[in-house]
This record gives structure tokens, C-alpha cells and sequence, in this order.
């Protein structure tokens, strides 16, 4: 019940060249109750070119992933009716991403707690995320970016300095 898959990638973002690979662990009977467990590490890699300003060109990134599907409700507050009617999983999941851009330097950090069903009779199918947090924080910001994007008066959009601060 135990599979390990490597994927790699070719990237081409407005001409810019790259290559990424992930390796995703998932075993699929992990409590003995079809359970499943996937863990997935991601890099990637691309060269940018067309930046003036900046030091350097190049864009990283590195994630890991880790995930835990439950084929049913978790759910102490729904009737057992209920629960046997549906088919139905409950997913935990978490997340760490790390992204180094010649603009900026990010780290990313998500949760989850998701629930999916289906009623098969009326072919619905409901996706309801309990908890789902995202919490992003940027250590360092270049002095072009800031300059050319967030504290330039005619480039400046009060949504993306938003995003970029504090």
C-alpha cells in the first residue's frame, strides 16, 4: 500500500527556463482503515533574466507538504445517519513553502482541515473547509522592488503594498 513517485518538470515562464522535481511518499493503509498519508517535497529552479536592478537573477523554491485523508467523516457533531449515508473523507494537511526571488524572499506556512462528500443519488458533490490558515511572511524585501513598485506615487497600488508589509 506503500508507493514513492518522483516527478520532474520543465518550466518556461515568459521565456524564463526551469526545472523542478518533487518525491511524494503516500501510503494508503496507514491505520489499517484505508487511511492515507502523502508526504511531498518539492524544489525548483529558474533562471530569470530581464531584471535590471537586482543582484541576483535567479528564483529558488522548496516545499514540503504532508497530508492525512480519512475515508469518513471525523465528525463527533453529525448524526450516525448521516455519516453512513454519505461518502464522504476528512483531510488534515499542512504545508511549508520557502521562495527566494531576486524581488523578495518568502516563507509560507498553511493549514488544513477539509471535509468532502458526495450524495450519489442527486449527483452533488460538497467540499466544506473547517479550518484552512495561511500565514505568510516576507524577510526581506530589495530596496528596487520597494522603490519601483511599493513607494513609487504613480505605481502605487494600495492592494499589492498591502501585501508586501507588515
Amino acid at each position: 500500500p506503500s508507493t514513492i513517485a518522483f516527478q520532474p518538470e520543465g518550466t518556461n515562464t515568459a521565456g524564463d527556463l526551469g526545472a523542478a522535481a518533487s518525491l511524494t511518499y503516500t501510503n494508503r493503509n496507514l491505520f489499517r482503515g484505508s487511511e492515507q498519508l502523502s508526504i511531498e517535497l518539492r524544489g525548483a529552479y529558474e533562471a530569470i533574466t530581464g531584471l535590471e536592478g537586482y543582484q541576483d537573477q535567479n528564483y529558488t523554491e522548496y516545499s514540503v507538504e504532508g497530508k492525512l485523508v480519512f475515508p469518513r467523516f471525523l465528525a463527533p457533531f453529525l448524526s450516525r445517519n448521516f455519516r453512513r449515508r454519505q461518502t464522504a473523507n476528512s483531510e488534515l494537511s499542512a504545508s511549508w513553502n520557502l521562495q527566494n526571488r531576486p524581488e523578495f524572499h518568502r516563507r509560507v506556512f498553511s493549514t488544513a482541515w477539509r471535509y468532502r462528500w458526495t450524495e450519489p443519488r442527486h449527483h452533488l458533490a460538497w467540499r466544506f473547509d473547517l479550518l484552512d490558515l495561511n500565514y505568510v511572511y516576507m524577510p526581506w524585501i530589495s530596496e528596487t522592488f520597494k522603490r519601483d513598485y511599493l513607494d513609487n506615487a504613480e505605481n502605487r497600488n494600495a492592494i499589492l503594498r498591502y501585501n508586501y508589509e507588515d
